[in-house]
């Protein structure tokens, strides 16, 4: 019989202790989750909540945005940075689409799934550093057929690629955006296609002093020859003039 309550008492002893440790790493992950994200859940009408206005400002109107030429980029896939994204997304199967705006005091990262509507506020004071990167392109040319001789004439891509034939290749690399703020580093992934979308959304005054931009484009085909495309460049405004 006291061997009985011994084990017995032992066995509570184990349960109250591995439930204490799990307690204990439950509450040090909220500790080490970045406490700068919050998500909002919005109307089906899209429109911010009051505490999200207070934290991020008011959208801009459709004269606001023309006359300062604010716009926002979509089609993003979050790829790694922060847990909370991190949840969104194992929770709904990538089913997620993605959206980031600027607002008057800062930025939302809006989210739709199959059934609601969300969003992420990033104040302006928060932001640290923001990369636009765009990945190499894949070009293959056959010879002496029209795409080639263009390419190799020094046309630029955004017209040879009009004479292209069966077997010549132009894939776009994608494009990725990485966005560090307070205790985050978020990125995301668009396709090749968005390039100009991102630089329009992303290269203007207000993150002058934060942006790189980092073109990864060699412009140089499989057949050997150089590409007379784009140019890497660390300059918000000049970079307006790279094909996409």
């Amino acid at each position: 019989m006291l061997l009985t309550l011994y084990i017995s008492h032992s066995a509570e002893g184990l349960l109250i202790f591995y439930f204490c440790l799990s307690a204990t790493a439950y509450i040090l992950s909220l500790v080490a989750m970045p406490q700068d994200m919050k998500v909002y859940e919005l109307k089906s009408d899209g429109q911010l909540t009051r505490d999200l206005v207070n934290e991020v400002g008011d959208e801009y109107s459709i004269s606001e945005r023309l006359k300062n030429k604010i716009f926002g980029v979509g089609q993003l896939r979050f790829t790694s940075g922060n847990p909370i994204l991190d949840e969104f997304y194992d929770r709904h199967n990538q089913t997620i689409k993605t959206h980031f705006d600027w607002t008057k005091k800062g930025a939302v990262i809006r989210i739709r799934t199959m059934a609601n509507l969300y969003a992420i506020g990033l104040d302006d004071k928060g932001f640290g550093k923001i990369r636009l990167i765009k990945n190499p392109d894949y070009i293959y040319a056959m010879p002496l057929f029209p795409f080639w001789i263009l390419l190799k004439l020094g046309t630029p891509i955004r017209t040879a690629k009009w004479f292209r034939i069966k077997g010549d290749k132009y894939i776009k690399g994608k494009c990725e955006i990485v966005i560090e703020h307070n205790d985050s580093i978020i990125r995301f992934e668009l396709t090749g296609d968005m390039w100009t979308d991102c630089l329009t959304t992303l290269a203007i005054e207000r993150t002058k002093d934060k942006l790189t931009i980092e073109d990864k484009r060699t412009w140089v085909t499989d057949n050997g020859f150089k590409v007379n495309g784009g140019t890497a460049t660390n300059n918000v405004f000049a970079s307006s003039g790279v094909d996409a």
